[in-house]
């Protein structure tokens, strides 16, 4: 037999080996889906398995000089891929997420966060701010900006009560992650206002808009991360195992070349950003100050999530501000949900929780 065909033999074996592997491990995963109650065919019925950023054409942020970025005024589109399903996203002529609630103008409530205020993934009447002016019958304004940190949602909140009167604000915080996002000066690609120490005092750093690698000045991938790229879009064994091998290494690839996440070099440390942005909260022109606590669902099993808590709970306390705490009321409702809490956002349901836990915690007025 001539050296040719014995390596055709075995690179035909080796193909026919991997097929099988792959075909074995998206229907083992078909499976896992149907018994946890929600089948998913997309492994079966689509070639691709993971999703990257550049396929989804979701444009609604514009540049900030200020914030780096904030939702594009006017945007109007029905979002439909995975885990937004016929989605409905309209922003208004000043930047803030539409409610979708006939007949109420007056705005009373201010509220400002990250992708868990402005709604990720479900449409505008599904949003806790929009279930909220319902249930209190009180005009409110969602500008929540997706990738937020919490002191940068504060920035956005002192930008509008320049121009806007409000009588309360909500700064809603994913608790784990927030404070972390407001060390960086760009986050997945975007541009923001990190918080820095300088002379032992926590103040805004000044803003780049178009760094290399970033949303709006991509950068050019090498030939080898093309190739490795293409694995882990089209196998669900090769994504596995560059996914397991990037988190062991503690880094996160950007097949994007647009997806720049960098921590500013005179980053505060998180006790320091806390304390700056609720002081920043406090000294808002409002009567009326809350920050909600909010949590992904991995979040409610972390024992570390307690010390966050308490941390931002004192903080809080000490500059009067009421804090709306959802942990225990989420945890609560887990183990009995008619429908899923969470889809990495709130699903609809989640946030018509969130809603409740606030409509019913509020001081009255």
């Amino acid at each position: 037999m001539s050296w040719i065909k014995l390596i055709s033999i075995n690179l035909f074996v080796l193909v026919a080996l991997l097929l099988l592997l792959e075909g074995g491990a998206r229907l083992v995963w078909t499976l896992k889906t149907c018994m946890a109650g929600m089948c998913d065919y997309s492994r079966l019925n689509h070639l691709a398995v993971r999703e990257l950023p550049e396929d989804v054409k979701i444009n609604f942020f514009k540049t900030n000089q200020q914030l780096g970025y904030i939702p594009t005024p006017g945007f109007n589109q029905i979002i439909n891929f995975r885990h937004w399903p016929h989605v409905k996203v309209s922003i208004d002529e000043n930047g803030y997420r539409n409610n979708d609630n006939n007949g109420i103008d007056t705005h009373a409530i201010l509220a400002v966060g990250d992708s868990f205020t402005f709604g990720d993934q479900v449409s505008n009447r599904d949003t806790w701010p929009s279930c909220l002016e319902r249930s209190l019958n009180k005009g409110i304004t969602n500008a929540g900006v997706s990738g937020y940190g919490a002191a940068q949602a504060i920035k956005r909140a002192a930008m509008i009560l320049t121009t806007s009167h409000y009588d309360t604000v909500i700064l809603s915080i994913l608790l784990n992650d927030d404070f972390h996002r407001d060390k960086m000066d760009y986050f997945s690609g975007l541009p923001r206002p990190a918080v820095i120490t300088r002379h032992g005092i926590s103040e805004w750093a000044s803003l780049t808009l178009d760094a290399k690698g970033s949303k709006w000045n991509p950068a050019q991938l090498p030939h080898s991360l093309r190739l490795l790229k293409y694995v882990w879009r089209y196998s669900i064994v090769g994504a596995t195992l560059i996914d397991r091998i990037s988190a062991m290494k503690g880094k996160s690839i950007d097949w994007t070349g647009r997806r720049l996440t960098h921590k500013h070099p005179d980053a505060a440390p998180i006790d320091d950003i806390i304390k700056f942005t609720l002081e920043q909260l406090s000294r808002l022109p409002v009567a009326e100050k809350y920050v909600l606590f909010q949590y992904s669902q991995g979040d409610l099993f972390n024992p570390e999530i307690e010390k966050i808590r308490h941390r931002v709970t004192n903080a809080a306390q000490r500059q009067h501000i009421n804090v709306l705490d959802s942990f225990n009321y989420l945890k609560t409702a887990t183990e009995v949900a008619p429908s899923p809490i969470w889809d990495g956002h709130h699903t609809a349901y989640g946030n018509q929780l969130v809603c409740q836990f606030i409509a019913e915690n509020m001081k009255p007025k």
